[in-house]
């Protein structure tokens, strides 16, 4: 029963996807760059759904494990200001 909430290897997660995303598109370049924002961000998104995908398969997260990794994505990109289509409330990919 307390494996259920066992969430470090889901936080560790998380920021590597956080982490990857400020990294490829800094907040200055997406006020620069609108544009080709778009086109980076469904780039950028598939390869961090495969990342989060195979992380799936290999430890097999509990619900509450896939709500802890979705909300603490969600809201570090909040907190450093950072609108992503993985920010949104309906983020179905994480």
């Amino acid at each position: 029963m307390l494996r259920w909430f066992r969430t470090g290897e889901v936080d560790t997660l998380a920021d590597a996807v956080v982490r990857e995303l400020t990294q490829r598109v800094p907040l200055n370049s997406l006020r620069k760059e609108a544009s080709r924002a778009s086109k980076r961000f469904s780039r950028m998104t598939e390869v961090i759904s495969d990342q989060v995908r195979a992380f799936g398969r290999e430890k097999r997260p509990n619900i509450y494990q896939r709500a802890r990794l979705g909300n603490r994505v969600k809201w570090t990109l909040r907190m450093r200001a950072i609108r992503t289509p993985l920010s949104t409330p309906s983020s179905p990919s994480l």
